[in-house]
């Protein structure tokens, strides 16, 4: 098996939805073997509704971002 490299990162978010971007490479070249996006609602199942992304959330996401490299 070849080692690889994946990275994940909060690509678009929305009110009540944002989206995983995920990349795979080939540890050896950096050569792209896959991408993908996977969107995540947030989801209250008592009530069966969709949440709002709070204030709060989105800025530990912002900051996050921030400091991976």
């Amino acid at each position: 098996m070849e080692p690889i490299d994946i990275c994940v990162r909060i690509g678009e978010m929305r009110s009540t939805s944002f989206d995983f971007v995920y990349e795979i490479r080939k540890t050896s070249g950096g050569q792209i073997a896959a991408v993908g996006k996977v969107v995540v609602v947030l989801f209250n199942w008592q009530k069966q509704s969709k949440v709002t992304i709070s204030d709060e959330l989105r800025r530990k996401v912002m900051s996050l971002q921030k400091t991976e490299t």
